[in-house]
């Protein structure tokens, strides 16, 4: 594509259906591009994995994983953290807050991590995890769109699921909460760790992702006997 010759562009590859970043990028970039005018960001979606050696036009990626890209830079952004999620409107249902142990009886939504996740979650915090699906999702997506709409309680993503959560849409049923062994990272080929834009755009996002975190809540003592502490809602708009 042509780009103006007063900008400097960012040609950025996104897996959309498996990361679910334009929840979390998009919504913040107009800031970003406020305070950068000189900047272009440049959003491509892509299937699979890109190519860094053929698509020589893509500068960097957002990718989920363990961090681990033969020959690219990959720099973390974001840690994915799973807890149960549900809608307001199932936990009016059910009448307000569960206990851990209480979870059992609530309907469970499947997930694409095939329970193993659920389990861990289970087995760090007390409790025992429902014994069948009501519905499955392959689609971490999908899944939170399903605990949204009712349908059932996940163990939602927490990072991905950050819209959903911040406009009220879903409500964290507790702070107890488990960090997945992958994560979130901007990686990049060598040959561009030379480009401004993208070194600045790389400043934002990790200033960005620290503000993130420490806003995040958290409970790593066990809580298999004392009730939810209060919900934790985005506000409505």
């Amino acid at each position: 594509m042509t780009v103006a010759p007063h900008l400097d562009a960012v040609e950025l590859a996104l897996r959309p259906f498996a990361t679910r970043h334009d929840d979390v990028l998009t919504p913040r970039l107009g800031g970003f591009l406020n305070a950068h005018p000189q900047l272009e960001i440049n959003l491509q979606s892509f299937a699979g994995l890109i190519d860094f050696q053929r698509d020589t036009g893509v500068d960097a990626a957002l990718r989920i994983g363990q961090g681990t890209w033969p020959g690219l830079v990959s720099e973390h952004v974001f840690d994915e953290w799973v807890a149960p999620v549900a809608s307001p409107e199932l936990v009016a249902r059910f009448g307000g807050l569960p206990t851990v142990d209480e979870l059992s009886q609530w309907p469970l939504l499947g997930d694409p991590d095939r329970g193993d996740l659920r389990n861990a979650w289970f087995a760090r915090f007390g409790g025992q995890p429902p014994e069948r699906y009501v519905a499955y999702f392959d689609d971490s997506e999908a899944l939170h769109r399903g605990a949204a709409a009712g349908v059932g309680l996940a163990l939602g993503k927490l990072t991905r699921a950050r819209l959903l959560l911040e406009s009220g849409q879903l409500v964290q049923l507790s702070p107890a909460r488990l960090r997945t062994d992958y994560a979130h990272y901007l990686v990049y080929p060598p040959r561009s760790a030379d480009h401004a834009g993208l070194q600045t755009f790389r400043a934002w996002l990790v200033d960005h992702s620290s503000e993130y975190a420490t806003r995040q809540p958290q409970m790593d003592a066990p809580a298999k006997t004392r009730k939810m502490a209060e919900p934790v809602r985005g506000k409505r708009k």
